[in-house]
């Protein structure tokens, strides 16, 4: 299966809906949905809307003499006719000189707005109907192209999953992807998110389902009201396994000499191999380190918060790691990222819940290994990371 990670996003426009998203103390963030100077819904989605839900449209593609480009067709902004995209399933000429006809196949244009109110009823699938009523947007991650659009939502009114003695809050949430220009598929995601900080971390307890553009979204959701259960998973959300499978990793240990390995692993970090000691000159290991020096001492900088807040376990490890992949501005980090690593977290979890006791791989350790050597040819300015 083709991967849904948007690639290749140098830049990008983002929107959190919770002015201030953390608060230092263990469960003291956002632990009602109705954190202090939060936007109140009916704001949050107007400017969900104004940010997202611009009009598209598809036009043929021309070339000089008139003639038809048969192959492909043109995504555009229907106010300032800008392209978005050129996508291929285009159009044949009419007959006669007629109007042009569409072909059959390629790329189903869906808008964002049709996106997150397909979305809205997956959840209602998932949660129950009436549940998708209390959706409000929590982030909006969009590059400066508009090609595509990762939106998040949050149900304040669903009870919170109080995990930890330290009051700790987890709680579902919406995910949609879209996007115009197939740099990611169609996605509709149930997860989790910690409303501490809104870390997002995305588990097998969640529904996902992907689409790379080929059949309409109509046609879609009419054949998974008849089977929702035998075509596609789709079943009601078990917030009890998923509070269990939360609390579990409390118990799961973690050496401290190993944590840095673990976010590692969480987020499949691979520094170059020139990072070995000995491994290129003096020079061009340096210019390498700089970049890797950021990363590693700002995940740090995670490891450290998290380890006083939480202990040596699994828990604190993936709260750590979650975090970085929710933070598109954190070095080595980008929009493009974000819900490729939330996966990867999730996905990690859900291994540990039958061990004691992190395992780790001999290519994680040195993951880790390059690191911290990066972090010594290139020690990190005072404040950096």
């Amino acid at each position: 299966m083709a991967s849904s990670r948007p690639t290749g996003i140098s830049r990008s426009r983002s929107r959190s809906f919770w002015p201030s998203q953390r608060d230092p103390r263990p469960g003291h963030g956002l632990p009602n949905g109705n954190g202090a100077g939060s936007l109140d819904d009916s704001t949050a989605w107007d400017q969900l809307r104004e940010d997202a839900f611009f009009p598209v449209c598809e036009e043929p593609l021309k070339l000089s003499d008139g003639r038809i480009l048969d192959s492909h067709r043109a995504i555009l902004h229907a106010d300032d006719r800008k392209v978005l995209s050129v996508v291929s399933g285009g159009y044949r000429q009419g007959a006669d000189g007629g109007e042009p006809k569409r072909r059959s196949g390629g790329y189903q244009l869906i808008t964002n707005e049709a996106a997150v109110e397909a979305g809205k009823e997956v959840f209602a699938m998932v949660f129950g109907r009436g549940a998708e009523e209390g959706l409000r947007p929590l982030n909006l991650t969009m590059p400066k192209t508009r090609s595509f659009v990762l939106a998040d939502f949050t149900a304040p009114k669903l009870d919170a999953l109080l995990v930890t003695d330290a009051d700790e809050y987890w709680s579902p949430f919406l995910r949609v992807l879209n996007s115009y220009n197939r740099t990611c598929k169609l996605e509709f995601t149930v997860g989790v998110i910690r409303k501490i900080c809104a870390n997002g971390m995305i588990g097998e307890d969640g529904f996902t389902y992907s689409d790379a553009h080929s059949r309409s979204l109509d046609a879609w959701l009419e054949d998974v009201r008849k089977n929702p259960l035998t075509e596609y998973g789709l079943q009601r959300f078990n917030p009890e396994r998923t509070k269990n499978r939360l609390k579990t990793l409390l118990t799961v240990e973690v050496s401290r000499d190993d944590f840095l390995a673990g976010v590692a692993k969480a987020l499949g970090l691979n520094p170059p191999a020139k990072l070995d000691p000995g491994a290129a000159s003096e020079a061009e290991q340096k210019r390498i380190a700089v970049h890797w020096s950021k990363v590693g001492t700002h995940l740090q900088k995670l490891v450290q918060r998290y380890q006083a807040d939480l202990g040596d376990n699994a828990y604190a490890l993936l709260g750590a790691a979650s975090e970085y992949a929710s933070r598109q501005r954190a070095p080595g980090m980008h929009a493009g990222r974000v819900n490729a690593l939330q996966r990867r977290c999730g996905q990690l979890a859900a291994t540990m819940e039958s061990t004691t006791k992190l395992a780790l791989q001999p290519k994680e350790k040195k993951a880790a290994e390059r690191i911290e050597n990066a972090m010594r040819l290139a020690p990190p300015r005072d404040g950096a990371g």
